[in-house]
């Protein structure tokens, strides 16, 4: 069956980005160029809440090789899964301006996604949504995506929420059968924000923590 026009459209976008920069094919995050960031950064320290919303925490999986953690959450009134995938900024990608940055990250998530829908023989791979939103009390927006998937004759919903938290790339992404996506969205984008609260939180404990410990 033929691809959409939108699919064939993306899928030249991520040929050129294959072209620029060594990639890995198993995660978003991996087709970031892997270098040294730009600053040591200990995924294992960020926090991984009990709560973001509408979403109970699962588990976590980690790659140190490839320096990605992901966290995994399911929605209270079902089993859709959400997965927040955490990994350092490449280097110079701290000194960018911050919706430059998201916007990368959103290219590079896109093409992923787009090339696993081809490996699994999408009939479809359409960006219904796009909106940036204002960072709160940080300086790097939230993009919203809504992608449409079809296999088979099946379609499903992909929530897509990216954002950055210096020095910290952060996605999250739901995917659910279309009949079961609405309300989804917003839920997935106050995830995000929860998640993004609770980095700040935890940075505003850590100059006390290590007070704390210097005066024990």
């Amino acid at each position: 069956m033929r691809k959409s026009i939108e699919l064939l459209a993306v899928l030249g976008l991520c040929t050129a980005l294959l072209q620029a920069c060594t990639m890995r094919e198993t995660d978003p995050a991996s087709r970031l160029p892997w270098q040294l960031p730009s600053e040591e950064v200990v995924l294992e320290k960020l926090p991984a809440p009990a709560e973001l919303g509408a979403f109970r925490y699962k588990g976590q999986m980690d790659n140190p090789e490839a320096e990605v953690r992901v966290l995994r959450y399911n929605h209270r009134d079902g089993d859709h899964r959400l997965d927040i995938t955490l990994y350092p900024m490449p280097p110079g990608w701290d000194t960018m301006e911050p919706r430059r940055v998201v916007s990368g990250l959103h290219s590079e998530v896109q093409g992923s996604m787009t090339q696993r829908a081809l490996r699994r023989g999408a009939e479809e791979f359409t960006v219904q949504e796009h909106e940036f939103h204002p960072g709160k009390n940080n300086p790097y927006p939230v993009l919203s995506s809504r992608v449409k998937q079809a296999f088979e004759g099946k379609s499903r919903i992909a929530f897509v929420e990216l954002s950055a938290r210096k020095p910290i790339l952060m996605h999250a992404i739901m995917s659910v059968p279309e009949d079961q996506a609405e309300g989804l969205g917003g839920a997935v984008h106050e995830a995000l924000l929860a998640y993004l609260e609770a980095m700040m939180a935890a940075e505003a404990e850590q100059p006390a923590t290590r007070e704390d410990s210097a005066n024990e």
